[in-house]
Protein backbone atom coordinates (compact mmCIF):
# COMPACT_ATOMS: atom_id res chain seq x y z
CA UNK A 1 0.00 0.00 0.00
CA UNK A 2 1.60 3.23 -0.52
CA UNK A 3 0.01 6.49 0.66
CA UNK A 4 -1.53 8.58 -2.15
CA UNK A 5 -3.99 11.45 -1.15
CA UNK A 6 -6.84 8.70 -2.41
CA UNK A 7 -5.64 5.66 -0.51
CA UNK A 8 -5.62 8.33 2.77
CA UNK A 9 -9.02 9.40 2.02
CA UNK A 10 -9.97 5.98 1.60
CA UNK A 11 -8.59 4.49 5.06
CA UNK A 12 -10.00 7.87 6.59
CA UNK A 13 -13.20 6.93 5.98
CA UNK A 14 -12.87 3.66 6.87
CA UNK A 15 -11.37 4.60 10.43
CA UNK A 16 -14.88 5.30 11.97
CA UNK A 17 -16.30 2.11 10.81
CA UNK A 18 -13.50 0.19 12.61
CA UNK A 19 -12.58 2.01 15.48
CA UNK A 20 -9.51 3.65 14.79
CA UNK A 21 -9.76 7.49 15.29
CA UNK A 22 -9.37 10.35 13.54
CA UNK A 23 -5.20 10.59 14.29
CA UNK A 24 -3.70 10.00 10.89
CA UNK A 25 -0.79 8.47 12.84
CA UNK A 26 -3.40 5.85 14.68
CA UNK A 27 -5.29 5.60 11.45
CA UNK A 28 -2.25 4.32 9.92
CA UNK A 29 -1.01 1.77 12.67
CA UNK A 30 -4.43 -0.07 12.99
CA UNK A 31 -4.89 -0.12 9.00
CA UNK A 32 -1.00 -1.62 8.72
CA UNK A 33 -2.36 -4.14 11.71
CA UNK A 34 -5.58 -5.09 10.19
CA UNK A 35 -5.22 -5.07 6.35
CA UNK A 36 -1.36 -5.09 5.07
CA UNK A 37 1.06 -6.04 8.15
CA UNK A 38 5.17 -4.88 6.76
CA UNK A 39 8.31 -4.89 8.44
CA UNK A 40 8.29 -1.31 7.92
CA UNK A 41 5.77 -0.65 10.24
CA UNK A 42 4.19 1.97 8.10
CA UNK A 43 2.18 2.73 4.50
CA UNK A 44 4.98 2.88 1.82
CA UNK A 45 5.62 6.50 0.24
CA UNK A 46 5.53 7.76 -3.15
CA UNK A 47 9.40 8.79 -2.39
CA UNK A 48 9.89 4.80 -1.62
CA UNK A 49 9.35 3.88 -5.21
CA UNK A 50 11.07 7.07 -6.49
CA UNK A 51 14.02 5.55 -4.70
CA UNK A 52 13.83 2.02 -6.17
CA UNK A 53 13.29 3.64 -9.27
CA UNK A 54 16.10 5.90 -9.58
CA UNK A 55 18.61 3.20 -8.11
CA UNK A 56 17.46 0.88 -11.28
CA UNK A 57 17.84 3.96 -13.55
CA UNK A 58 21.03 4.78 -12.52
CA UNK A 59 25.03 3.58 -13.28
CA UNK A 60 24.90 2.02 -9.98
CA UNK A 61 22.63 -0.88 -11.07
CA UNK A 62 24.14 -1.07 -14.41
CA UNK A 63 24.90 -4.73 -13.15
CA UNK A 64 21.73 -5.77 -12.16
CA UNK A 65 19.64 -8.00 -14.87
CA UNK A 66 16.13 -9.74 -14.43
CA UNK A 67 16.06 -9.12 -10.99
CA UNK A 68 12.41 -8.95 -9.29
CA UNK A 69 12.82 -5.72 -6.42
CA UNK A 70 9.65 -5.74 -3.92
CA UNK A 71 9.09 -2.27 -2.62
CA UNK A 72 6.88 -3.27 -0.14
CA UNK A 73 8.21 -2.46 3.27
CA UNK A 74 9.16 -5.93 4.21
Amino acid sequence: MIQTPSTEGWLRSLAPRFGWGEDWEEIERRALKEFVPNSCGSIGRPEDIAHAVAYLASPRAGFVTGADMMVTGG
